[in-house]
């Protein structure tokens, strides 16, 4: 039933954004035979579902089985979230789930970016108001994957963008 629901939540969403004019786009990252690498002096959560390395200066907010909040509340602000989600699209569904989240973000007022789509994973840039937020998709399988945010001033881009990729890198489904 919940699958149904969020479904057709998507669909409506996607629907609204069509005919708002949204003409959002997603590029095909391309595949690459080196990755990034993972953070290696960090600090791990371990999930029912998975588990995934995150910078040391973070420190844990909130966690559960399912989900991870850390942050950085000093100057270098930064603010982790991750959520295990089974009920989420299928791989099919990826190209609609990245624009009805550019949608979502668009009219809250942020710029974004076109979304990058590799393989099972998925990133998209929005910034407003001088914060940056990458948010990030990995699938596992057809339905079951992470998807979380991080967040940070717009001006340390070039520090967490590397971050965003070795986080997603670190995580391990279980």
């Amino acid at each position: 039933m919940k699958s149904i629901c969020l479904t057709i939540f998507a669909a409506a969403l996607a629907m609204t954004v069509s005919a708002c004019g949204n003409k959002a786009q997603t590029t095909e990252a391309p595949q690459t035979a080196q990755a990034a690498d993972t953070i290696k002096d960090g600090t791990t959560y371990e999930g029912k579902n998975y588990s995934l390395v995150y910078p040391k200066e973070l420190k844990e907010t909130y966690a559960d089985e399912e989900i991870i909040n850390a942050e950085d509340q000093s100057d270098n602000y930064c603010h982790l979230d991750a959520t295990y989600n089974d009920y989420g699209p299928t791989l099919d569904q990826l190209k609609l789930y990245a624009t009805n989240w550019v949608g979502m973000k668009e009219a809250e007022g942020c710029s974004v970016d076109k979304p990058a789509i590799d393989g099972k994973n998925i990133t998209i840039k929005a910034v407003k108001d001088g914060e940056t937020e990458i948010h990030f998709v990995v699938m596992k399988e057809d339905r079951i994957g992470i998807s979380g945010s991080l967040k940070f001033k717009s001006e340390k881009l070039a520090d967490y963008e590397p971050v965003v990729k070795s986080i997603m890198n670190s995580i391990k489904f279980k």
